[in-house]
């Protein structure tokens, strides 16, 4: 009896659980026990479902742009906005785009345009468009108020070093004249000029996307075309050289206060067959 005893606590201090019963009886009550739990198991579990893949159905640029001036009921002239969604992964900086498109009939938006010059060019940026004329005085100024009052930025090479102390205040709005923008040029009066037409700025978000403005909802359809047409052109000709893949992705354009109605791919791609036409089949 002592040895029995003995065995059994063993047993409980190793860890090893005695089925009911004993013999090959027990071992089949404790299988039909294990199988129960398991069938419970199967039948309770929750296991996660595929989605399902839902191709959207796509539209010609004309067309759509059509359906979003006859949905237009707001009672301002609503903005035309269009939304690319890249293959980039904007974490690289091999992958990255910030460029500034000229649209042939512009935003629609009048741009307040600052220009630093020397004094010997003041007249005839005055005469090109700009609204503010910039010196070191003004580079002073933003750099004590942090006041800014221009949407455009454009310089002269001789100020390249002036905006140093500014760099963190006008940077992150895009207002930093740079070389790669071309907003830091000898050649100043022709990009006032440009700028009063109204370019859009563009830059790849952390998501891959690019948003801009090609106009407004009263502008006539070949006007919107016109833009449309300039700005896939411009992301086409601003591809970064570490883009691998797929470029374009997918292409949406909205009213402001309207819904998305997305695009043809193909049709949004200079280099297909099918640029801005309303069927896109291959």
């Amino acid at each position: 009896m002592q040895g029995i005893l003995k065995t059994s606590t063993a047993r409980k201090l190793a860890g090893v659980v005695q089925l009911p019963g004993s013999g090959l009886t027990g071992a089949l009550s404790g299988l039909k026990l294990q199988s129960r739990g398991l069938a419970a198991a199967k039948k309770g579990g929750k296991r996660p479902r595929k989605a399902k893949k839902v191709e959207r159905e796509t539209f010609g640029p004309l067309f759509a742009i059509q359906q979003l001036k006859k949905r237009a009921r707001a009672n301002f002239d609503e903005s035309l906005d269009i939304s690319i969604h890249l293959g980039l992964d904007p974490r690289k900086p091999n992958q990255n785009i910030r460029t500034s498109i000229p649209l042939p009939h512009g935003t629609g938006k009048a741009a307040r345009v600052c220009a630093f010059v020397p004094e010997d060019m003041i007249e005839e940026v005055k005469n090109a468009g700009a609204d503010i004329i910039g010196d070191e005085d003004l580079i002073k100024q933003i750099e004590k108020e942090g006041k800014i009052e221009f949407d455009r930025c454009f310089a002269t090479p001789e100020f390249q070093h002036s905006f140093k102390n500014v760099a963190r205040k006008l940077g992150p709005r895009g207002l930093l004249p740079t070389a790669k923008l071309g907003t830091l040029t000898s050649d100043i009066v022709e990009a006032v000029k440009a700028a009063k037409c109204g370019p859009v700025n563009v830059r790849v978000n952390r998501e891959g996307n690019i948003l801009g403005s090609i106009g407004r909802i009263s502008y006539s359809e070949e006007m919107l075309m016109d833009n449309l047409r300039a700005f896939f052109v411009g992301i086409a000709d601003n591809k970064p050289e570490g883009a691998k893949g797929t470029y374009l992705l997918s292409c949406t354009i909205s009213s402001t206060m309207g819904k998305a109605v997305p695009l043809h791919i193909k049709a949004c791609d200079p280099s297909s067959n099918f640029f801005m036409l309303e069927k896109a089949d291959a």
